[in-house]
């Protein structure tokens, strides 16, 4: 309970993340279609940002090389790419996640190869865990959005356990009227010696008069 209480979640931002995990989990394909064109539109922007400078440059200095507009030619090709080709763009980089993933599976397994017990559980159990794992690499090419979707599942349980965590404080903050749980105490002890001292007080006055 004092781990609830020493921490309190914002709720706003826990409600929004919740928003987009849900975005991601449910419309993965929206979502690799607003990055590409986000993307895709810095690049575009800041590549022609590269050409206009060059050219002012090239103004003020002949012996510039052409060469230095070639980076700004470059991120105007990769914007347009991102822009006009994001289900392709979505395709690599899942092409690209899996095949890393595949790597370190196919790497476990030529590593196996040093065992000389191929019958003893460490070598069993490696070999699973190697099989698991390109598993997933081939099911992450095969299964397009997998990543985001993935994405979206992780953000929809952190953000559901932080809407837990506010209600379970606040429920606590209303029963001890606003007041954490163990200053409440100690409040409460205090009237109480408060109350005892009191009387004693008044009988000193009494037999004063």
């Amino acid at each position: 309970m004092k781990v609830f209480v020493s921490f309190t979640p914002n709720i706003i931002s826990a409600i929004i993340s919740l928003i987009i995990g849900v975005i991601l989990f449910t419309r993965p394909d929206l979502v690799t279609i607003v990055i590409s064109y986000v993307l895709g539109t810095l690049l575009l922007i800041y590549g022609i940002w590269k050409i206009i400078y060059f050219s002012y440059q090239k103004g003020k200095d002949n012996t510039i090389s052409n060469k230095l507009c070639i980076p700004g030619i470059l991120l105007i090709v990769i914007g347009l790419i991102f822009i006009f080709l994001s289900s392709a763009v979505e395709q690599f980089v899942r092409f690209l996640i899996g095949a890393l993933i595949l790597i370190v599976g196919i790497n476990r397994i030529i590593n196996l190869a040093s065992i000389d017990d191929k019958k003893s559980s460490r070598f069993i159990a490696s070999l699973i865990v190697s099989l698991i794992i390109i598993g997933i690499g081939l099911y992450v090419i095969l299964y397009s959005n997998l990543v985001f979707s993935s994405l979206g599942l992780i953000i929809i349980i952190y953000s559901i356990m932080e809407i837990v965590n506010y209600i379970i404080v606040s429920s606590d903050k209303l029963k001890t009227g606003g007041i954490p749980e163990g200053k409440a105490e100690e409040k409460k002890e205090t009237i109480e010696i408060e109350t005892k001292e009191q009387p004693k007080k008044n009988k000193k006055r009494k037999k004063i008069n």
